[in-house]
């Protein structure tokens, strides 16, 4: 069973600063933040232009010395363009970059410390070439390997900045006390459209059904009328209701196989943890919350609650997914906040009031005795 939390579903489902289908973090994609900012036609760009065309037609050390210095020099007035602002800017006629004319000419240590002051080996020249295919033009193909080493290392680091960006601006809209529906409700969608069929295809089975754990009632309901007034989900989609306040023929339908071409999606609560199996999921989406008796000494009363599962229960409820082929299990919550869960749920037995039990137990005796002396 593959496993993806929140900071991948993020991600998948298209969540960025504008919500759903906006576009989160930098924007710059790879090497996004690594751009060159000073202007090509200033002083200090021209100036890099010239020395950019002087070491690759020289490519000697006195040329790149010269460009080194040039990178690192100081603006008219005394101000500092800096380093990183100055390496990318590329030659008006070519497109080509400081970088581009040291892998060309196999200049090792320039290109090492071009990299260091910022150089993005992502940037093409007019020809659509990478630092790393002047290299290769050139017959360089160790400073080939090394530049397409760094692209995939800054593409990395790029894609970590911007999820870690896209994860602050939900977690700062999110209530982390609530199940988010919406969240949700996209998942499920983009399961349908860009999973099922490429998990059917993989089996060669029938339909696999998408089961999402909720706390209650009120959640499930909620989410259950949020599908039914998205009109992309269709006639082909059958949405279905697990819990106690389903009448017992409803119940049923949970666990029939829905006509060929229909996907079945199964709203439950905790129940479908353990004391229910349904064969023909392949998809679980995992709130991470469940409803949880619990007891007020101060007010002497007992109320349920809204609480975060135990790892033992999210592993029960990925085990739900893939019971007769590979499956896939999506938890709305993130690896950070599934390691702090416990172990396991507190037994309830430490959660209620003992007088309680002891009447439930008293009545429980009093009802299925047949008469005599019971003290």
């Amino acid at each position: 069973v593959a496993d993806y939390h929140l900071e991948d579903i993020l991600s998948l489902v298209g969540y960025g600063a504008g919500g759903f289908g906006g576009f989160g973090g930098s924007g710059g994609g790879a090497g996004g933040n690594r751009k060159a900012t000073a202007d090509p036609d200033s002083p200090e760009g021209k100036a890099v232009q010239d020395a950019v065309m002087r070491g690759f037609l020289e490519g000697t050390d006195d040329a790149f010395d010269a460009l080194m210095g040039t990178i690192r020099g100081v603006g008219g007035g005394g101000v500092t363009v800096g380093e990183q602002a100055l390496v990318g800017v590329a030659h008006a006629a070519t497109g080509a970059t400081a970088l581009m004319a040291a892998a060309g000419k196999g200049r090792h240590a320039e290109v090492s410390q071009m990299l260091g002051c910022g150089a993005d080996p992502t940037q093409r020249s007019r020809d659509g070439s990478s630092s790393a295919d002047w290299a290769r033009k050139f017959g360089h193909h160790d400073i080939a390997a090394t530049l397409d080493q760094a692209q995939v290392e800054l593409t990395r680091l790029a894609s970590m900045e911007d999820a870690a960006m896209t994860m602050s601006q939900y977690q700062l809209a999110a209530d982390p006390d609530e199940v988010d529906l919406n969240l949700a409700h996209e998942l499920i969608h983009w399961i349908i459209t860009h999973r099922a069929a490429d998990m059917q295809s993989a089996s060669g089975g029938p339909e696999g059904a998408v089961l999402v754990f909720l706390p209650g009632w009120h959640e499930i309901s909620q989410l259950r009328d949020q599908l039914a007034s998205d009109p992309r989900f269709g006639a082909d989609v059958l949405v279905l209701p697990l819990h106690s306040m389903v009448p017992p023929a409803e119940q049923k339908r949970v666990f029939q196989r829905p006509p060929r071409g229909m996907r079945k999606v199964v709203l439950a609560t905790n129940i479908a943890e353990t004391a229910v199996t349904i064969d023909d999921v392949v998809f679980v989406v995992d709130s991470g919350r469940l409803k949880e008796k619990s007891y007020d000494a101060h007010t002497g009363v007992s109320t349920l609650q809204s609480a975060w599962i135990s790892r033992a229960s999210g592993q029960q409820r990925r085990g739900r997914a893939g019971r007769v082929r590979p499956g896939e299990c999506y938890r709305l919550y993130s690896t950070a906040r599934m390691a702090a869960f416990a172990d396991f749920q507190l037994p309830e037995m430490q959660r209620s009031p003992l007088e309680e039990l002891c009447l439930q137990v008293r009545m429980l005796a009093e009802a299925s005795s047949l008469g005599g002396d019971r003290g």
